[in-house]
């Protein structure tokens, strides 16, 4: 098993997790990926939301249902759940 933090251990020919030339993602770009990810699965699911909200028996599930179909709504308006039919159907995807 190689070691490169012992004096004696060859060189690496690439970057590693042990020195400083390892690349990495800082803090606030990794979390703006993931914001980005977590609105592109609520634009996908907001039918899915919609019907969790409407389950939903606590405290404010009222705005909660406000929140959830006014999502819902404009999802709709820009026709999301309708362009990812359509592109499951080409890629043959079931639910």
């Amino acid at each position: 098993m190689r070691q490169p933090w012992l004096p004696e251990s060859p060189p690496l020919k690439g970057a590693d997790d042990f020195s400083a030339a390892t690349a990495t993602m800082p803090a606030r770009r990794a979390a703006l990926a993931l914001a980005l990810v977590m609105l592109l699965l609520a634009m996908g699911r907001s039918a899915q939301i919609l019907d969790a909200a409407f389950g939903y028996e606590g405290p404010g599930s009222e705005m909660l249902l406000a929140v959830a179909e006014g999502w819902g709504s404009a999802m709709e308006a820009l026709a999301i759940p309708q362009a990812l039919e359509e592109l499951a159907s080409h890629l043959r995807i079931s639910e």
